[in-house]
């Protein structure tokens, strides 16, 4: 009898140990399948995502022309969200600057009307030490046409560069006659004498009469 249960024994091979270890990897083997299932759950749910937005061509945009509808191109609001804060104000506040006026170029300024040399009452003053400088001008310009009423020697500015003088606020005249001359601008001075009451501009010939234009 013990010899037909040793072999019966022998025959089954060793008794299977279940211990610990082996009830724990059945525990995490579980937990990982349920674990599956719940994000498989999850990916089934999920909302489907919203068509993402794309800005219509030109060539979409004539066709809806064509068809008859007026083409309006729509915005999301992340897209309205993203545009400058000047882009979102009313046109109303939107109000353009005005252009700053072009300066005024010499070229641009309408020309002085020349005087009829006539009509300019002179005074010829020699500011030298040369004789004869002041009778000498004086008849190149009444040749010229201008009315020469007094010429002498000069009191004051001599032995500096030829001035002219103008006896009036308006200097026109005054410009007119360093023109004549061939002075510029920066010989002119405004020196109102209330005894030259005849008197519109006076010349004082400086040390730099050999330079001087005569007419």
């Amino acid at each position: 009898m013990s010899l037909k249960r040793n072999a019966e024994v022998q025959s089954r091979g060793p008794a299977r140990k279940e211990g610990p270890g082996y009830t724990l990897w059945l525990i995490l083997l579980t937990a990982l399948g349920l674990l599956n299932t719940f994000l498989l759950v999850l990916l089934l749910l999920r909302p489907a995502a919203p068509p993402e937005w794309k800005p219509a061509t030109r060539g979409e945009l004539f066709q809806q022309e064509a068809a008859g509808g007026e083409a309006e191109e729509l915005q999301p609001d992340e897209a309205l969200e993203n545009q400058p804060e000047e882009a979102l104000q009313p046109e109303s506040l939107l109000v353009a600057e005005p252009d700053p006026p072009a300066a005024e170029t010499e070229s641009e300024r309408p020309p002085v009307e020349a005087r009829e040399p006539s009509s300019i009452r002179l005074q010829v003053l020699n500011g030298t030490d040369t004789p004869r400088l002041a009778a000498r001008l004086a008849e190149a310009l009444t040749r010229k046409g201008y009315d020469v009423r007094e010429k002498g020697n000069a009191r004051r500015h001599r032995g500096g560069e030829t001035l002219v003088l103008s006896r009036d606020e308006d200097s026109f005249a005054a410009l007119q006659v360093a023109s004549e001359l061939g002075l510029g601008a920066d010989r002119i001075l405004i020196e109102i004498d209330p005894e030259l009451v005849d008197v519109d501009v006076s010349i004082v010939i400086g040390s730099d009469h050999l330079q001087l234009r005569l007419p």
